[in-house]
């Protein structure tokens, strides 16, 4: 079959298109073809338009449609465009339009040819696709954490996707900062947290991580330091590719306390080892089991042995009072942990690993916890010395 044969067919076809209003226009911009579609599109009848000017067109865009013919009909190539056309009804209707010049088989140009499509629901999905973009934009610009996104291409390089305003707020500088690569990123990392933030981040791309999370150092531009924590998810497309998605907290009050509980735990340490009399907790939980919470550095002094002996319980203990004074000493355990008694003060002696016997005088106090565990505080002091002086007294002939 030729082309020609071929013409007519496709013209009819394409007239006959549901989707496509289709119309031709004469020099002066008046209607020469209307199409059953653009009657369906526009709500006006072929008699209601022929031979008069496009009234689809708004009345202040009527010039301009003309002068887009004359422009067309000299050969210039109009490039298709989005525009509002008017219904019969007075709506407006979103439409996208292709024109093309329409000539004899003289080759002569005779008028325009033009077609509209439908785009409505386009635009409608764009407007909400607008919409949608800027309530995330206010609700990302909320939230404290910055966000950020990126992939691992194929030849192992990093790109950026996408930066949350926090990132000014929490690292200094703008998200464009850190978009153009990791370097910049890397760049605002402390010198000394560097190395080990640059083997997390190649963990990340040969994927031996699905998730990671490291604490490091920022250096703000004004030299201020900032700790933060970043945590990172990897996954990986169906086309191979490697995305990472990560949050960064900023953790530097975090960290601020941190070193200050350290700093007091180390002074409270040295105060502790200071003191001679020994000093202990522990708790007894609600099925009775007993454990150590602290044991301060006197105990080894005191009792002959180091803090990790005593550490498997009540049993560890007793069995380094001396048997006569054993079962008095239990007694007033077993008193402190049924709650009969909320102090208890007891002097007993002590059979260190040589043999040695040392007199202590232990106070201790009880108290209930809201859940239901029995928390004792006990001082454990030497009294060798003073039982020695007294035993001393007591011997017949002693000077009084």
């Amino acid at each position: 079959m030729n082309k020609e044969a071929l013409i007519a067919p496709a013209l009819e076809a394409l007239l006959q298109a549901p989707s496509l209003a289709i119309l031709a226009l004469d020099k002066q911009g008046c209607v020469i073809l209307w199409s059953q579609s653009a009657s369906r599109m526009f709500g006006w009848t072929e008699s209601d338009v022929l031979g008069g000017f496009l009234p689809i067109v708004p009345e202040e865009h009527r010039q301009g449609v003309y002068d887009r013919i004359q422009r067309e009909l000299k050969g210039e190539i109009i490039s298709p465009l989005d525009v509002r056309r008017l219904r019969k009804d007075g709506s407006l209707v979103d439409v996208s339009l292709w024109t093309a010049p329409l000539r004899d088989r003289k080759g002569e140009a005779i008028g325009i040819l033009g077609l509209y499509a439908d785009i409505t629901a386009r635009k409608q999905a764009e407007v909400a696709q607008r919409q949608t973009a800027a309530e995330l934009s206010r609700v990302l610009a909320a939230v404290s954490d910055c966000l950020y996104s990126g992939e691992f291409n194929s030849d192992g390089g990093f790109v950026y996707h996408y930066y949350s305003p926090a990132a000014e707020r929490i690292l200094g500088r703008p998200p464009l900062f850190f978009l153009t690569g990791p370097e910049l990123w890397l760049s605002a990392v402390h010198p000394e947290d560097r190395p080990r933030i640059v083997q997390a981040f190649a963990r990340l791309r040969t994927g031996r991580w699905a998730a990671a999370e490291e604490e490091y150092r920022i250096v703000l531009p004004d030299g201020t330091i900032r700790w933060v924590r970043d945590s990172v998810t990897l996954t990986q497309g169906i086309d191979g590719r490697h995305f990472v998605n990560g949050v960064v907290s900023d953790i530097t009050s975090h960290k601020l306390s941190e070193e200050a509980l350290q700093q007091t735990k180390a002074e409270l340490q040295q105060v502790l080892a200071a003191v001679s009399d020994y000093i202990w907790s522990g708790q007894f939980d609600p099925d009775g089991r007993f454990s150590y919470r602290y044991n301060s550095p006197a105990v080894e002094r005191i009792l002959g042995r180091p803090a990790e002996f005593f550490l498997a319980g009540p049993g560890r203990w007793l069995s380094t009072v001396h048997p006569e004074d054993r079962p008095r000493v239990a007694q007033a355990l077993d008193r402190l942990k049924t709650g009969q008694s909320a102090s208890e003060d007891e002097e007993y002696r002590i059979v260190l690993p040589d043999g040695a016997i040392r007199w202590v005088r232990e106070s201790v106090t009880a108290s209930q916890s809201a859940d239901g565990r029995r928390c004792l505080n006990g001082v454990v002091s030497d009294i060798t010395a003073r039982k020695q002086l007294e035993d001393g007294v007591r011997k017949p002939g002693a000077i009084e």
